[in-house]
């Protein structure tokens, strides 16, 4: 949760409860490319989530300062940046 309290308390992002908890493991994919924090990723790869919370991609799209970096069709969001590369959450296991 420790992603999703930092985008809330710099950028105003709102977490969202889920119906039912989020846990397994997901393929994402790379949204943005040439960037040094995921290189050697493969264009898609597998991580790991565990949350009852989420955040929206709407929400992350409507802040001028951030952009997601990898997502996945069936757990969402799940690497974020801030343009100016200050902070970096990721979405995963919390």
């Amino acid at each position: 949760m420790g992603a999703q309290a930092g985008l809330y308390h710099h950028y105003g992002v709102n977490k969202y409860p889920l119906e039912a908890k989020k846990f397994g493991v997901f393929y994402h994919t790379i949204e943005k490319q040439n960037v040094k924090l995921l290189r050697g990723f493969d264009d898609e790869y597998l991580a790991p989530h565990s949350r009852h919370t989420d955040v929206r991609k709407e929400d992350i799209e409507q802040v001028n300062d951030l952009e997601i970096l990898s997502l996945s069709d069936e757990a969402g969001v799940y690497i974020v940046a801030s343009k100016k590369w200050q902070a970096n959450f990721c979405n995963g296991s919390f």
